[in-house]
């Protein structure tokens, strides 16, 4: 449960990969707004990736 804590942004961004190959797959299925929450759940994981990851940890 400690891992969960410290990386869940980490697991944030294999997630990211993961939806946006199944937006990838299914874009032509997909009504707009559906295709909106996918791509702004992806914007969300990536935003707390950069805030926590990439800038070097923003509770810190």
């Amino acid at each position: 449960m400690n891992f969960l804590r410290k990386h869940w942004y980490d697991i944030g961004a294999l997630l990211v990969i993961l939806i946006l190959a199944f937006v990838c797959l299914d874009v032509n299925r997909l009504s707009h707004y559906r295709l909106l929450m996918w791509l702004s759940l992806v914007s969300l994981l990536l935003h707390q990736l950069e805030e926590y990851r990439i800038a070097g940890t923003f509770p810190s």
